[in-house]
């Protein structure tokens, strides 16, 4: 057990085992500002890197004795760092006063053994771990004051076999990873619920590695080690696949790929860990090999909604490269020193089956029969977006919120796709509310609850307003005076409703010519699902030239990349030279540019059922049908990919690669709006390379 447990060891063959055994996992971020990095170094200390850059070091405590110091983890108000003492007979929990230098014992071998995983409990009272009890021999889970002043006493969790733990961000459940069922698991505090996250095929272990993993939805996985909270309790990180880092909601859904590693790039990516302001994602990380870069780990930082990109172009490396035998790896960021815990004022952890951050996360988008691709809707969009709202919230009052946006112009749905995570994108006139749209509103919603309204008055009227307010719900207008304006209020509320999660935007072009009605829509209306998983703010520019307030409004919220969609006619190169970070997502038409939207932002798994959602992208209310079900894309991790009166050849490739076991397709619209051609092309596609 402590071979696999201190897996970093000094000479470069052992280093290589890190993708393979499990270590213990990167602590949860607690919410607050960004503070100093705490990471374990092959040499056996802990590193503390702070923010100006200096360093300190956290020494072997006992002069004499041989050991090593591993999985720091910075408690919530920034002040210790707790961690393992691994010595040559037995491991304990430490902790570290980054003021003081004291370091503090909190275990001792007459009363357990194997003492690891220190995580703290959100006020900072206690940390829990995991050891074994010397008088029965079993593995459980364990809860120490951090001054040294009280016993380890034991508390309720899984039986025996819990190797990790992590504490959310709320304190209400614990992660813990289960090395005899093979899973890791959600455990309930105040009920003893045990709640599968994701679990391997045969629930074993198999030479040293996991078998295939699979989420709580079905989606297979492999490998899922060293798991890590996000700081708004919503997801967890995990190594995945070999040399990746991943990432999956606690509600079962969204599962991404935060990194791109083997065998994409030859690079390999482990111990991710979510920075307390939830903007970026440390790592661990083998540097891409070179005479003067030694093939040892190091940490990376990436921003988190965007992931790394393919290219690396936004990975920035955060330690040094200071010998062959000094590797990196096991980081944890803190909070500023002194700052006050905030994490036991979070809602509830959202759980598997129970709705949550991606909508209702419903199966029935997606049929199980691969050689069959369901169709949600009619010819109608205004009709299709309610269906689309019956299956993601199949049961009454089980959305969040509502988005409700003018069904002739796509711009306003366009921005608001961003906070269709949590609720529907419905369509009604721009004059009064549509019946069956304001019966929908109070099956899917709570009595209260909030409808946003995208637009002024001319795009929905007061009367529209008053209508929902009269339906025992509360409206919300989020409009400017014209649509580049709204699309910036949406953004704004995107940041309050989900903060810290958006250091990348996209940029979409505001309008298009005339005599081409689609043409505005052509390279955006894909982005929809991306904006609603990531609560990514798409916003709205000029073709020509970069708007001064859109330019304002990425300065001011410190966006550090930005994702320009469609090519230079949609958005000019004086758009993408006046935006930070900018890149551009496109291809030589609207499908192709669709399929580089999956490639090159979604980080879609490489094994595991791939779900696509189909859209017409050349009828001219094309974008009415997209928008609407972007959320679809949020509960399900399914890019949207354009289709026509016949399927193009950038769409089938990715329809057509082999996967495992294969790929899942929904249509949006009955036969009418993608025809029986089309299906039946999607149909023989599915997964043909295999």
């Amino acid at each position: 057990m402590i071979t696999r447990r201190h897996f970093v060891a000094i000479v470069p063959a052992l280093l290589a085992l890190a993708l393979l055994l499990p270590a213990a996992p990167a602590r949860a971020a607690h919410p607050g500002p960004n503070g100093p990095i705490a990471y374990q170094k092959a040499d056996g200390t802990i590193r503390v890197l702070s923010l100006d850059g200096s360093q300190a070091t956290i020494f072997n405590p006992i002069v004499g004795v041989t050991a090593l110091l591993e999985n720091p983890s910075v408690s919530p108000d920034g002040t210790r760092v707790a961690f393992v003492f691994a010595g040559p007979a037995n491991t304990e929990i430490w902790t570290y006063h980054l003021g003081s230098g004291q370091y503090t014992q909190l275990t001792a071998v007459d009363e357990l053994g194997l003492a690891s995983s220190p995580s703290w409990e959100p006020d900072g009272s206690a940390i829990v771990f995991t050891g074994i009890d010397t008088r029965d021999q079993l593995i459980k889970l364990w809860s120490v004051t951090p001054d040294g002043q009280t016993r380890p006493t034991p508390i309720g969790g899984p039986p025996n076999g819990t190797l990790e733990v992590a504490v959310s961000p709320r304190g209400d459940v614990i992660a813990t990873w289960d090395e005899i069922g093979d899973r890791i698991e959600l455990y309930v505090r105040a009920t003893g619920e045990q709640v599968t996250l994701f679990t391997t095929g045969d629930g074993g272990i198999v030479g040293g590695q996991s078998p295939q993993a699979e989420t709580a939805n079905g989606q297979p996985f492999q490998n899922a080690l060293n798991f890590s909270w996000a700081p708004d309790g919503s997801s967890v990180l995990f190594d995945c696949n070999g040399g990746q880092v991943c990432e999956i909601r606690t509600d079962g859904t969204g599962l991404r790929i935060v990194t791109d590693g083997i065998p994409n790039t030859g690079q390999a990516f482990f111990h991710g860990s979510y920075t307390p302001a939830g903007d970026e994602i440390v790592y661990a990380a083998f540097p891409p090999s070179n005479p003067n870069n030694p093939q040892v780990p190091r940490l990376f930082v990436v921003p988190a909604s965007a992931g790394r990109l393919a290219d690396g172009s936004n990975e920035t490396q955060v330690t040094v490269d200071d010998g062959q035998f000094t590797a990196d790896s096991q980081p944890d960021v803190g909070v500023a020193f002194g700052t006050p815990p905030t994490g036991g004022t979070l809602p509830p952890t959202p759980l598997p089956g129970g709705g949550g951050s991606g909508g209702g996360g419903s199966t029935s988008a997606f049929d199980d029969d691969p050689a069959v691709t369901p169709s949600i809707g009619t010819n109608d969009p205004t009709t299709t977006a309610l269906d689309i709202s019956a299956v993601r919230f199949g049961q009454a009052g089980s959305a969040d919120v509502a988005v409700l946006s003018r069904n002739d112009r796509f711009p306003d749905s366009l921005a608001g796709t961003a906070l269709t995570g949590d609720g529907p994108l419905l369509l009604t006139s721009s004059a009064q509310l549509d019946p069956a749209v304001g019966q929908e509103l109070t099956r899917a919603l709570p009595d209260g609850s909030t409808v946003y309204l995208l637009g002024g008055v001319n795009a929905l009227s007061v009367a529209v307003e008053q209508a929902v307010r009269d339906l025992g719900l509360t409206p919300v207008r989020l409009a400017g005076p014209d649509r580049i304006a709204t699309a910036l209020a949406v953004a704004d509320e995107v940041q309050r409703r989900y903060p810290g999660r958006a250091p990348l935007a996209l940029v979409a072009r505001a309008g298009g010519p005339a005599d081409n009605p689609t043409a505005g829509w052509a390279d955006s209306v894909s982005a929809g699902g991306l904006a609603a998983r990531n609560r990514t703010p798409i916003l709205l520019t000029d073709s020509a030239a970069l708007d001064p307030r859109v330019e304002a409004w990425l300065t001011d919220n410190g966006i550090a990349s930005t994702a320009l969609l469609g090519g230079s006619v949609a958005l000019s190169d004086a758009v993408l030279a006046g935006v930070p970070g900018g890149i551009r997502v496109a291809g030589p038409d609207r499908t192709a540019t669709a399929a580089a939207v999956v490639r090159d932002l979604w980080q879609t798994p490489t094994d595991g059922p791939r779900r696509y959602v189909l859209v017409n992208g050349f009828v001219d209310n094309g974008w009415a049908f997209g928008l609407a079900s972007a959320g679809i894309g949020a509960d399900h991790d399914a890019p949207t990919l354009l289709v026509g009166d016949q399927v193009s050849a950038s769409t089938a490739e990715l329809l057509g690669q082999c996967g495992n076991p294969e790929v899942q397709t929904v249509a949006i619209g009955d036969t009418s709006v993608i025809g029986s051609a089309v299906h039946s092309t999607v149909n023989t596609l599915d997964g043909q390379a295999c």
